[in-house]
């Protein structure tokens, strides 16, 4: 084997096993019980298995046969629909689960069929165009107008996630395209390697850069995001629907700028993830409260400082994983 190809196939096998260690670390974090951290674990599991996979077989490690190839197309349709659920979570936005699985479990479902009465490995190319659906789909998520305003970690890492999938599918059509190219058959595994370590380099530039600053002592201001929440508390500020960043910058006395990167690095989400995490308690309370029985949610939600029921609906949802109406139900 080329020197080269022996570099690509480190650098791949190096990802396999990097992308191995992200998903059982986001397996057994804790934070919150967020729904994404094991979607996100699913999601590197799976990229972690295909470029494996792709390695061992377009190096010449192992020959190809039919359970590699079978379990490629597997992991590729399975990763269509933990995709678009991720970047879902990633954006507040919530979708029915079965929904989404369904495409791919009936194209696995039909490919098993055939391939137990044929006795042939399931061809790749059918997978391929099923993911890049999936893609397609969560790109209406990540672009959704309402999910552009976000600037928050979540909201940055769901772009970048749709971006790496993006290149990874001109390489899949590029590889299909041109079979009989040899050059191109690693660009797969090796483009999803590049890929991955990029991001781990950014996440680990931006955690070296947070630990530097707690190390380089007290902030210049005083303020705290608890500091901050009592003061969106404050005669009920966070339930006024028009409240902006602008406004608890003035109350705390500290630029917005300096306000908006304490929120990001504390708690992970933007200004108004952080109001809105407020306005949800407040509702969860109202939602529980007995004298409140004949309260509509529509009601619930405007006293809650939300504008619209779809946008309270929304919130809600993506942070407790039920509708306000099974919540109060259950709560009542």
């Amino acid at each position: 084997m080329a020197p080269e190809y022996l570099m690509a196939l480190a650098l791949c096998l190096a990802a396999a096993l990097n992308l191995s260690l992200i998903g059982a670390g986001l397996a057994f974090a804790r934070n919150g019980g967020a729904r994404a951290l094991p979607l996100g674990s699913a999601f590197a599991f799976i990229v972690s298995g295909v470029v494996f996979i792709i390695s061992v077989d377009n190096f010449g490690v192992v020959a190809p046969g039919p359970i590699l190839q079978s379990l490629e197309f597997m992991l590729t349709l399975a990763a269509g629909p933990v995709f678009v659920l991720l970047v879902a979570h990633l954006n507040m936005r919530t979708l029915r689960p079965l929904a989404v699985i369904a495409p791919a479990f009936l194209a696995a479902a039909a490919t098993m069929v055939v391939t137990i009465f044929t006795g042939d490995a399931p061809d790749i190319r059918f997978a391929v165009p099923l993911q890049i659906a999936y893609s397609a789909a969560a790109a209406f998520v990540i672009f959704d107008p309402e999910a552009l305003r976000r600037k928050d970690v979540n909201a940055h890492a769901a772009r970048l996630l749709f971006v790496a999938m993006a290149a990874v599918h001109l390489a899949q059509i590029a590889r299909m395209a041109a079979p009989s190219l040899k050059v191109i058959e690693p660009a797969v595994p090796v483009i999803i390697s590049v890929l991955a370590f990029g991001m781990i380099f950014m996440t680990s530039r931006r955690l070296a850069n947070r630990l530097a600053r707690r190390r380089a002592g007290p902030r210049t201001c005083a303020t705290n995001v608890e500091d901050l929440r009592g003061l969106i508390r404050k005669d009920g500020a966070f339930l006024d629907p028009d409240y902006r960043l602008a406004q608890l910058s003035s109350a705390a006395g500290v630029p917005a700028c300096e306000l908006s990167r304490l929120i990001n690095e504390e708690t992970g989400a933007g200004f108004v993830s952080f109001l809105n995490d407020e306005r949800l308690k407040h509702a969860c309370d109202l939602l529980r409260a007995p004298e409140e029985r004949r309260t509509s949610v529509e009601a619930i939600a405007l006293l809650s400082g939300f504008r619209s029921r779809s946008a309270f609906y929304r919130a809600f949802t993506g942070a407790y994983g039920v509708t306000p109406a099974v919540y109060r139900k259950h709560n009542s």
